[in-house]
């Protein structure tokens, strides 16, 4: 007879770490859902800029190349252009 209370036992202790495992799988999908959110917001306001012809300022890449970059980098002061590119005087 001792051994149904075992049973029963151990029962109860899978029960309750399925329950666990559940309600923590259950916060990680509202958080998620949360994030997305959130990120669906930030990529609405983009794109409503940029279907409004607003600037969107383009990401950074250490792919681009930096030449190409600074040739129409506007706002750089022209002693710091001359001393990327050499003096062209």
């Amino acid at each position: 007879m001792w051994w149904i209370l075992i049973w029963a036992l151990l029962l109860l202790a899978a029960a309750a770490a399925i329950g666990l495992l559940g309600w923590r799988l259950v916060r990680q999908l509202i958080a998620l859902g949360r994030e997305l959110a959130a990120s669906g917001d930030r990529v609405a306001q983009v794109m409503s800029a940029a279907d409004a012809g607003g600037r969107v300022a383009a990401p950074s890449s250490v792919f681009l190349d930096p030449d190409a970059l600074a040739d129409h980098d506007t706002a750089t002061p022209p002693a710091v252009h001359r001393r990327r590119h050499g003096s062209a005087r």
